[in-house]
């Protein structure tokens, strides 16, 4: 007979990273509205906006880290 044994599915590990990047993306797309309202509402906006567009830079980092970390991993558990 056949050899029936599947490998899982690593569902989970994959989700976080793309939880992250979408996350990054609202963020930067936060950050990147609050710039241009600064003109109209104080500098302290266009700061804040800035501020944020770093932030979603960081999570953006850190999924691609996750996602190559998670690569990594399901390369060793095929080996």
């Amino acid at each position: 007979m056949a050899d029936r044994r599947v490998d899982p599915t690593r569902r989970k590990s994959r989700a976080f990273p793309g939880r992250l990047w979408i996350a990054a993306g609202t963020i930067a797309l936060v950050g990147f509205i609050l710039r241009p309202l600064g003109s109209y509402f104080g500098r302290e906006l266009r700061y804040t906006g800035i501020a944020v567009i770093a932030l979603g830079l960081v999570v953006a980092v850190v999924a691609w880290l996750g996602e190559r970390w998670s690569q990594a991993k399901d390369r060793e558990g095929r080996e």
